[in-house]
């Protein structure tokens, strides 16, 4: 699936989520190549309010007994304010209301 989305220039990418995949990388070298590979896809900026928005619903999630990275709750914010779907099988981005995920039967 995930082919099929980079194949048809469906996937966007924030900054947050680069961060954490180059970090999975011992050596520079794998990093740098990954990252120019990922260097294609749409880049979607995290502004102030996204963040604030990250804090607003991971303060929410806290109160109901969930506590949940920085990554993802700025990534649900971000696709939450774009209409986009969210590519994962983390179980933490079940917890967020609202939040559409891509399968292959959504498409």
């Amino acid at each position: 699936m995930l082919d099929e989305l980079l194949d048809d220039d469906r996937a966007a990418l924030i900054g947050p989520v680069l961060t954490e995949i180059l970090l999975g990388f011992r050596r520079d070298e794998q990093a740098d190549w990954v990252a120019s590979e990922l260097r294609g896809l749409h880049y979607v900026p995290v502004t102030w309010n996204d963040w604030r928005a990250a804090a607003r619903l991971g303060r929410a999630l806290v109160a109901t007994g969930h506590v949940l990275p920085q990554t993802d709750l700025v990534l649900a914010t971000v696709a939450l304010a774009h209409n986009y779907k969210v590519f994962t099988n983390d179980p933490h981005f079940d917890l967020i209301p609202d939040l559409a995920r891509f399968t292959a039967a959504t498409g």
